[in-house]
């Protein structure tokens, strides 16, 4: 890309995936400017490590928490946990203009809810990226990350009355990924990605924890990825897959892709064999917290209050609505929903 045309990228977070894209369009040479809560602990170069063994420490561009910096920007990309999308897109909207374009990363329902509302699709580009482009993990916040690959595929939805042309050829040069486009911004509700994948892990591994059980080591999330678990997640995605059917505009082997397919297994064996040898899972750990006694369950963790609450619950009640049978859905939520009662620690502080 050429430096004197380059587009000035915008990057709101400050997670896993913001220190990923941070590195990772620096090292391409763009100028990338950080909107945190905690700018003070950003170094003014990021380090980052890539699969191939390379290593490059990219210079970043403004860093702030103030969202003026975004008003140069071309492209702006949130990357905050779900629970802070809407909060941080109502704080930056008063800089953001039309031709800029602001895309939601990953894909949420609340890019459904802007899209129906005029004076977003009147003030932006409104747009959202189905996965996440980079699976990553930060080493020191604010200073260095290492991306561990990047998807070979990803989709995107652009909002109605947008050049999506554009912008679609925009992000598969930023990230090296071919897209393809979604017909509709229904996938982004109806995903069989973390809020099916991350709780038949997390049941799998946890379903008979109770208090005072402790664990020698903290487990690998993928490497040791069970059948029980393959088992759960068939079953979860076929339910999901059904609602799918009843779902105007979702077409079912292009806005979704059924697990099966998509990891090129045909049953919960060949399942379980393909996630333990997925390279860019290779050490990603449980969720767990070391305590004197021992390793637990870590029920602050985003897999417990971010995934499920807001990923696995709204499309149960969707199903509920539309009077699809989901218990292996429902019994995610019902399970992990007893776990927060009982141990997070957030409950302890209320």
């Amino acid at each position: 890309m050429n430096a004197t045309s380059a587009p000035i990228i915008g990057i709101c977070g400050g997670g896993n995936l913001a220190h990923a894209m941070a590195g990772w369009l620096g090292a391409r040479g763009l100028r990338v400017n950080i909107l945190t809560r905690k700018p003070e602990q950003w170094n003014k170069t990021i380090s980052a490590s890539f699969p191939d063994g390379t290593a490059l420490r990219p210079p970043l561009g403004r860093i702030s928490n103030h969202p003026e910096i975004l008003e140069e920007c071309s492209l702006v990309l949130v990357a905050v946990p779900r629970f802070g999308i809407r909060e941080i897109c109502l704080r930056i909207k008063p800089f953001l203009r039309r031709d800029q374009g602001l895309a939601i990363v990953p894909g949420t329902p609340d890019v459904m809810d802007m899209a129906e509302d005029a004076s977003w699709t009147s003030s932006v580009s409104l747009m959202g990226i189905y996965k996440v482009p980079l699976i990553c993990r930060t080493l020191e916040y604010g200073h260095s990350v290492s991306i561990l690959g990047s998807r070979p595929l990803n989709r995107i939805w652009v909002a109605p009355g947008n050049d999506a042309g554009h912008w679609s050829a925009l992000l598969e040069t930023l990230f090296d990924t071919p897209l393809e486009p979604l017909s509709s911004p229904w996938p982004f509700l109806l995903n069989n990605s973390n809020p099916l994948l991350h709780p038949s892990r997390c049941m799998s591994l946890f379903r008979h924890y109770r208090e005072g059980t402790f664990y020698d080591r903290q487990f690998l999330f993928y490497e040791e990825w069970t059948e029980e678990a393959s088992e759960l997640y068939i079953r979860a995605d076929q339910e999901l897959l059904a609602l799918c059917s009843r779902c105007p505009g979702m077409e079912i082997g292009r806005d979704i892709i059924p697990v099966l397919n998509y990891y090129e297994s045909r049953n919960a064996a060949e399942l379980t064999g393909k996630i333990r040898s997925i390279p860019a899972f290779r050490g990603v750990k449980a969720p767990m917290v070391l305590r004197e006694q021992g390793w637990a369950p870590d029920f602050a963790s985003r897999y417990f209050t971010e995934d499920v609450p807001l990923g696995t619950g709204p499309i149960c009640r969707l199903a509920e609505k539309l009077g699809v049978p989901s218990p292996t859905l429902h019994s995610f939520v019902e399970w992990n929903t007893s776990m927060l009662d009982r141990f997070s620690p957030l409950q302890e502080k209320s």
